[in-house]
């Protein structure tokens, strides 16, 4: 199981839980809505700041694990195919 799908879901989330907050300070700003208090939506917002950074940061961790398990993948084949050092001709 990967880490990804989870992270693109709280990314998604985070999106979403920022432009509904966004949406209730401009009301809020503005007097359209029903409530004045800027402070909610605010800390709304830095709040899904801080969980699309850590679902970025997810991504980018579970990228890098398997980019080296392929490395070392990649590196045993190699050294599978290497002929052993023995087997060198003698001059």
């Amino acid at each position: 199981m990967t880490a990804i799908p989870h992270a693109a879901r709280a990314l998604t989330s985070a999106l979403g839980r920022f432009e509904r907050a966004s949406g209730r300070l401009l009301e809020a700003a503005t007097g359209a809505g029903e409530s004045e208090d800027i402070a909610e939506p605010l800390v709304e917002m830095m709040q899904a700041k801080h969980q699309a950074k850590a679902s970025i940061a997810t991504v980018r961790i579970a990228d890098s694990m398997w980019q080296s398990l392929l490395n070392l993948q990649t590196g045993e084949r190699r050294r599978v195919r290497a002929p052993p050092a023995w087997h060198a001709s003698a001059d």
